[in-house]
């Protein structure tokens, strides 16, 4: 099934929308988080313990990048997790300040960016190409992560 851009955005924000779905109070462990990214589909990953976070998982390569095919920020707690997601909420909608937009890389479009709280873990994904491989991938390891919590 191919994939306009359109049916991206309109995947993105289902994923988006179901955020609520993960209200359950339960935490993946990273280990767990590793395995269900690679289940997905995504191989060759790296994991980091920076300060403040329990673990980020990204795709090798991509790990000063802030646009990545995926990330998985495992936090502590689904507390931690939401507050993360609420202060992704001005570069989901489109409300950056003028400084805070020229930041952003040339092309930059909120669109092809999902980013998905499921328990205590964040996933995001920039989708520069409009990729439906990566999209799928992406869509598999947000579905399977939920049934984790």
């Amino acid at each position: 099934m191919s994939r306009t851009p359109t049916a991206l955005a309109v995947v993105a924000a289902a994923l988006f929308a179901c955020t609520a779905c993960a209200s359950s109070q339960k935490t993946v462990d990273t280990r767990r988080t590793l395995s269900v990214v690679r289940q997905a589909g995504f191989h060759d990953l790296v994991v980091r313990r920076p300060t403040g976070t329990d673990s980020v998982i990204s795709v090798r390569g991509f790990l000063d990048q802030p646009f990545s095919p995926l990330t998985a920020v495992r936090f502590a707690t689904v507390e931690a997790a939401k507050q993360r997601l609420a202060n992704d909420q001005p570069l989901l909608e489109g409300t950056l300040s003028q400084q805070d937009r020229s930041a952003l890389p040339d092309g930059f479009d909120a669109a092809r960016l999902v980013d998905v709280q499921v328990c205590n873990v964040v996933v995001s994904s920039y989708n520069r190409d409009n990729d439906p491989a990566l999209a799928s991938r992406v869509e598999r390891a947000v579905a399977l992560l939920r049934r984790e919590c």
